[in-house]
């Protein structure tokens, strides 16, 4: 293949053209990378193939890929002020070298310290590894800690339901955790084709978008949903902390990345605002020059019994007159310990965007970025997968997170905003 690789974006969607297709259940939310076996099981008139957990056997990937596939819940408590997430994550380095189940779980507030005592405004951030899971399906995970399950939703009320139970006994590092949360799913959507961008000259035919095995970039999102149940766990100051949620507002992503992060990105863009009836999504990565430098950017708006707008472009690095379609930083600071600049005033195209005229342009800004989390990704990796990523010339993974009181179209709300550089 040579020094350089070949790229298919998404395609681009717009009001003229909508390239997306609308989520009618949870089938495009499921895991991809489980293999069913034969044994099949039906619940609540929903089919769905099980297997007990054998890593060897787990997914139909080649066997040295690398591969990172997510399930991530945010909420935002519109009253209170707190945010965070919820994700439940299966990776893959190098084939057999690393695998494993992870639950990632972090709390931080909009408008300031959660306890007043001055810890900073992460309240809590842990990341657990899933011991051998006892049941795993392509709708569920079950461990002795842990239960995800994802269902249809019954009759009209949104595409499905989440449901997701913790119970994290006290260890020597971290106090007791428990969840307890059950997940609405309103509208969902994903890109054409399969809401994946392909890698190293995959093709992209009905074999391949069904297949896990190919080298591609997919997210599916849900800008719209309500979360309902209790958070119990000890804060970074020491707090034991419990709150409940009561239709708090959501968004979920279902993600999966069948190449090394340095290989699929440099760089990404995140952000979701919610208010009680409002939801936006936005998502934007930047291939490296091997991939020559395509950004592809998606962003949504979704209104509660109203309609979903859906804008997504990709451009590579030799568009010119390109830059109002994508994400611009408006104002940056450098962070001494990466030297990355980060945003703190960030513009992000919404629909209706106008992709030839610029002055027609429509954004979602946010002046001011409050920071609540920055972060050396590889201090945060296991051993073994941090020795690959350190053998990489040029790689800095660094994450920086924003969380604040917001607005859009004139309805108050709370965004959380991540930038992501990589190399």
């Amino acid at each position: 293949m040579g020094a350089s690789g070949q790229f298919v974006p998404i395609r681009n969607s717009s009001s003229s053209e909508p390239n997306y297709e609308l989520l009618e259940d949870v089938e495009d939310l499921k895991w991809r990378t489980i293999t069913p076996n034969s044994r099949e099981t039906t619940n609540g008139g929903q089919h769905k193939s099980a297997k007990r957990f054998v890593a060897s056997k787990f997914d139909g990937l080649r066997k040295k890929s690398t591969t990172v596939e997510t399930k991530t819940l945010y909420f935002c408590d519109l009253e209170t002020g707190r945010c965070g997430f919820v994700q439940f994550l299966y990776s893959r380095v190098l084939g057999d070298v690393y695998k494993t189940f992870r639950f990632n779980f972090k709390v931080f507030g909009s408008d300031g310290d959660l306890d007043g005592s001055g810890s900073g405004e992460t309240d809590v951030w842990e990341s657990l590894k899933i011991d051998d899971p006892s049941y795993v399906s392509q709708f569920e995970l079950e461990s002795s800690n842990f239960k995800y399950e994802i269902a249809n939703a019954p009759g009209n009320d949104g595409i499905g339901f989440v449901s997701i139970r913790v119970n994290a006994p006290q260890q020597k590092n971290r106090g007791e955790m428990s969840l307890d949360l059950a997940v609405r799913l309103g509208c969902g959507f994903k890109i054409k084709p399969d809401g994946s961008s392909y890698y190293n000259g995959s093709s992209v035919n009905k074999a391949n978008i069904a297949a896990p095995h190919v080298d591609l970039m997919r997210h599916v999102f849900v800008p719209l949903g309500t979360c309902d149940g209790t958070l119990k766990y000890t804060s970074n100051s020491g707090k034991q902390v419990q709150f409940n949620l009561a239709s708090t507002p959501i968004v979920f992503i279902s993600a999966l990345q069948g190449v090394a992060p340095n290989k699929a990105a440099r760089q990404w863009n995140f952000a979701t605002f919610r208010s009680h009836t409002l939801g936006m999504i936005f998502m934007e990565f930047t291939t490296p020059a091997e991939y020559g430098q395509w950004t592809v950017t998606v962003s949504a708006v979704a209104q509660e019994n109203g309609p979903l707008e859906v804008y997504a472009v990709s451009n590579s690095a030799e568009t010119s007159h390109a830059s109002h379609l994508h994400a611009r930083a408006l104002a940056s600071k450098q962070e001494p310990q990466s030297l990355w600049r980060f945003p703190t005033s960030i513009a992000m195209p919404l629909p209706p965007h106008c992709m030839q005229d610029a002055s027609s342009a429509t954004y979602f800004e946010e002046h001011g970025l409050r920071l609540v989390n920055k972060y050396d990704v590889l201090q945060e990796l296991p051993s073994i997968v941090k020795n690959v990523v350190n053998s990489i010339a040029g790689i800095k993974p660094f994450i920086f997170q924003f969380c604040q009181r917001s607005n859009l179209r004139g309805q108050p709300g709370i965004s959380i905003v991540e930038t992501t550089f990589i190399s």
